[in-house]
């Protein structure tokens, strides 16, 4: 009797970690292990709109945002973007599955249909260690981008772990690749793929998550500003240097993205300012030059 209690005993126990060990696998990363190059379809009717907004940090600027409540993930996920005004993309945060690794970002003109597979059709902007912010919650993928598009312009985008395996991103089960998944009046995102690392394995109807920064006043945005003002370097690690041929210019303030000042000098008086990190976190910043009370120029840059 009491040798029967202990394996039935050890049976619940071994269901249990099973059990919990399915709940913190995604459902993509199994059958990624078991096809290969097979596109996987779903068939559902109804679309999913969601209005997450984060609030403008300068005139022009503002994001735009998925969701990050996910059920599902994969190495990396495609999909496409439309604009509807002219704007600059200029940086992106998305959902990671992982506690670390190398990410990398690619794009394209145009949608990712047809090229979904094909390497050669897509442009790597950079790669980047990343630390997760955690699990269903923005991460920034410190990589420099600067995205021009016209209002009417489709960019495709890769966002993908380089670890060589399944995991990576987390995203959510949609209903349609290809479906307009979020519009907030400025820039569409559409639903699109789940895949494997390196433009491998498929798996559509698939909603990245994730937010994008941009700023429709593109005329404030350049590294090179009106005044011959510059920032160098960009994106910077520990310093950066910026160079005033306009000696009037005063006061130098810099924003993160929600808004909020993080550091000013006031009374510049070189043409050659160095700015040190002191502390700040990784992620895009926004810097405002002022003469006389007057802003001259404006622009953003981001830290390593």
């Amino acid at each position: 009797m009491k040798k029967s209690l202990l394996v039935l005993i050890s049976c619940l126990f071994v269901n249990t970690n099973i059990h919990a060990q399915s709940n913190t696998t995604n459902i993509d990363e199994i059958n990624a292990n078991l096809k290969s190059n097979e596109i996987v379809y779903t068939q559902k009717y109804q679309a999913i709109f969601n209005q997450p907004k984060i609030t403008s940090v300068l005139t022009g600027c503002d994001s735009i945002t998925t969701t990050y409540s996910s059920n599902n993930g994969l190495a990396g996920a495609m999909f496409d973007v439309i604009a509807d005004s002219n704007l600059v993309i200029n940086g992106i945060y998305t959902n990671l599955s992982v506690a670390s690794g190398v990410f990398e970002i690619y794009y394209k003109y145009g949608s990712r249909v047809l090229y979904l597979q094909n390497p050669t059709a897509w442009t790597l902007l950079g790669s980047a260690s990343v630390v997760s912010a955690g699990i269903d919650v923005p991460t920034f993928i410190p990589i420099a981008m600067n995205i021009t598009m016209n209002a009417g312009d489709t960019v495709a985008f890769y966002v993908t772990n380089t670890n060589g395996g399944s995991s990576g991103l987390k995203y959510t089960n949609g209903v349609g690749s290809g479906t307009l998944y979020i519009d907030n009046g400025a820039l569409k995102i559409f639903e699109g793929n789940g895949i494997t690392y390196p433009f491998n394995s498929l798996f559509a109807d698939r909603v990245w998550n994730g937010t994008i920064n941009y700023c429709t006043n593109t005329t404030g945005i350049n590294n090179l500003k009106n005044n011959n003002i510059t920032i160098y370097p960009n994106p910077a690690s520990d310093y950066l240097k910026f160079t005033f041929e306009n000696n009037n210019l005063k006061t130098l303030i810099i924003k993160s993205l929600d808004g909020k000042k993080m550091f000013d000098a006031i009374n510049i008086n070189t043409s050659d300012y160095i700015f040190k990190r002191n502390g700040l976190a990784k992620g895009i910043y926004f810097y405002q030059i002022y003469s006389n009370d007057i802003e001259v120029a404006k622009g953003k840059f981001i830290l390593n």
